[in-house]
């Protein structure tokens, strides 16, 4: 691998996600052309860290499409940075440092799609988040789950994430990680449901939304579909 690897299918429950490693300390710009892929201005003004990740995310996206079938297009950024997928597609973008992964689905009615991908977070850390991203219920929902505190709370700050990723097109607005809470957490099925505790005007939330979580070395990723 230079600056990026083959794609290669991560598994999370019943659902494929396209995966690729990437090194940035090989990235060059020449890449977006070499990869047909349009470079957006705010990127232009980026940090290289920054382009080599968009450029990344943009491949597995590609590469997402390309599995269902679909043309070559390019993929804008919109609204919040989120991703401008051609018509009648719905899907998710994520990656880390030196990662990237994507999905895509043809538009159905109700569709939603969320995917998220976090390096678990340092120990030290932890404490300092879960004043805004859990509530006391949600704590002792976790303290009984056989997992370290770290991966835990890593597990919920992405599938928070991953809930927020689905339901932007419809609520068009930031929402907190209090927002939702965690109802329940199966490590054995790998798989953790959350609810929507704010109100938002026009916006019928499910009663639950159930995301699916894999573990990979120091890192989590978690999909609601």
């Amino acid at each position: 691998m230079r600056f990026i690897s083959p794609a290669k299918i991560l598994n999370i429950g019943p659902e494929q996600v396209i995966m690729r490693e990437y090194n940035s300390k090989y990235f060059l710009e020449a890449e977006f052309a070499a990869q047909n892929i349009n470079m957006p201005d705010t990127i232009k003004r980026s940090v290289v860290k920054r382009q080599a990740e968009f450029l990344a995310g943009r491949i597995v996206a590609r590469d997402a499409l390309h599995a269902i079938h679909h043309d070559d297009c390019q993929i804008p950024i919109g609204e919040h940075r989120a991703p401008v997928w051609p018509e009648g597609i719905i899907g998710a973008i994520s990656h880390t440092g030196s990662a990237a992964i994507a999905i895509v689905k043809k538009q159905q009615e109700n569709a939603q799609v969320g995917l998220d991908m976090e390096v678990i977070i340092p120990e030290e850390q932890c404490d300092q988040l879960q004043a805004m991203l859990i509530n006391e219920e949600e704590r002792q929902l976790l303290k009984q789950q056989d997992l370290p505190w770290s991966t835990l709370v890593t597990l919920v700050f992405s599938a928070k994430e991953s809930l927020f990723k689905a339901i932007y097109p419809e609520v068009r607005q930031y929402l907190e990680f209090l927002d939702s809470k965690v109802i329940s957490f199966d490590s054995e099925a790998q798989t953790l449901s959350l609810q929507m505790i704010r109100h938002v005007e026009s916006v019928t939330f499910r009663p639950r939304y159930d995301v699916q979580y894999r573990i990979l070395d120091n890192n989590v990723v978690t999909l609601l579909i």
